[in-house]
């Protein structure tokens, strides 16, 4: 194909077909090509030396395979690649462009990059765990998954968004941008895999969480948003997080549990504080007059508002003026308390 020029369609027959595209650049010269369809077979498209930008109704059809080699290929439409496995030399790239709205179903394998582009909107289907290059969402993209599957075993660079709806994260995370961990009411939880370089905001939302082991490295130097709809229980002492908002979840806290961050904030949508209040164990009844407070969250600067707060026991009961619970001596119960439960910044 030579620069410039049009394809408008090529089609081939049943059979191994193999087509070749070589020495495209498409940055200084009009290269266009509408549909490669190889019909029958398990067919082949090599793409070498090239720089090349499909357009819309630009169609790669029945191709088993797709190597790239030493070329950089963007695409811009779910139509352009729609099955089979687009394999990325060390030397080339796969771009899913500024104007990419939708799913990509084909399979990726290789040493090559992979760019989800400032503008795209990009959901993966297909199955990546061939990948050992680099998967970045650039800084104005967003990439959907939902399965572990879709991920290789390269770093995945978020400047973008990451929509992510399956129930644990593998991938080595680094970048400073939004990472959305949205479930079905399941726990969540980070590999050891994930390390501690992302430095964004995590948000957690319909789903359970447990503040502790690699869950708690994992947000050594993140934000940690916890959002409607999930439950975050921390019963390990000083579980550390570079930032900590509330945003409409329930964090509990039960035994020792106690949170160390630098900033604590909260949202105009209502949290709700859990503790546990059962002890009341004394040996001298007189005891029970003296106040008690307790430290949940150590943070060295704070922009909370306590009205969009409640704290509740750990049954779920509102917590506050004139509580009443049983005073209990070796174990039994001797009389009854009322105490006098709040929050305070």
């Amino acid at each position: 194909i030579n620069n410039p020029s049009q394809i408008h369609g090529v089609m081939t027959g049943s059979g191994d077909d193999l087509f070749e595209l070589s020495n495209i650049d498409s940055n200084h010269h009009a290269v266009i090509i509408n549909q490669l369809d190889a019909g029958a077979g398990t067919n082949t498209l090599n793409v070498k030396d090239s720089i090349f930008k499909a357009q819309a109704d630009t169609k790669f059809e029945n191709f088993a395979n797709i190597h790239l080699d030493k070329t950089a290929l963007t695409l811009v439409a779910s139509n352009n690649i729609a099955t089979g496995t687009v394999h990325i030399d060390q030397l080339s790239a796969l771009t899913l462009g500024d104007q990419y709205t939708g799913d990509f179903s084909a399979s990726v394998v290789g040493d090559g990059t992979v760019t989800i582009d400032k503008g795209a909107t990009v959901t993966l289907t297909g199955t990546n765990t061939g990948l050992t290059g680099n998967l970045t969402v650039a800084a104005g993209g967003t990439l959907n998954t939902n399965h572990l599957n879709q991920f290789g075993s390269g770093t995945t660079e978020v400047a973008g968004t990451l929509n992510h709806t399956a129930n644990s994260l593998q991938t080595h995370l680094t970048g400073a941008g939004q990472l959305n961990l949205t479930g079905d009411q399941s726990a969540f939880n980070f590999d050891d895999n994930v390390g501690s370089d992302f430095t964004g905001n995590v948000r957690l939302q319909n789903n359970t969480f447990n503040l502790s082991g690699t869950n708690t490295k994992t947000l050594a130097n993140s934000t940690l948003s916890l959002s409607s709809g999930n439950t975050t229980t921390v019963e390990g002492q000083n579980q550390a997080v570079k930032n900590l908002e509330l945003d409409g979840a329930t964090l509990v806290f039960k035994d020792v549990g106690s949170i160390v961050t630098n900033h604590l904030s909260n949202t105009i949508q209502d949290s709700v504080i859990q503790v546990d209040v059962t002890d009341t164990e004394s040996v001298n009844v007189i005891d029970q007059n003296s106040g008690v407070g307790k430290q949940l969250i150590t943070a060295k600067t704070t922009a909370i508002n306590l009205d969009h707060v409640a704290l509740q026991d750990l049954a779920g009961q509102a917590m506050g003026a004139g509580t009443e619970l049983e005073i209990k001596q070796n174990g039994h119960a001797v009389a009854d308390g009322t105490y006098h439960y709040a929050l305070k910044e």
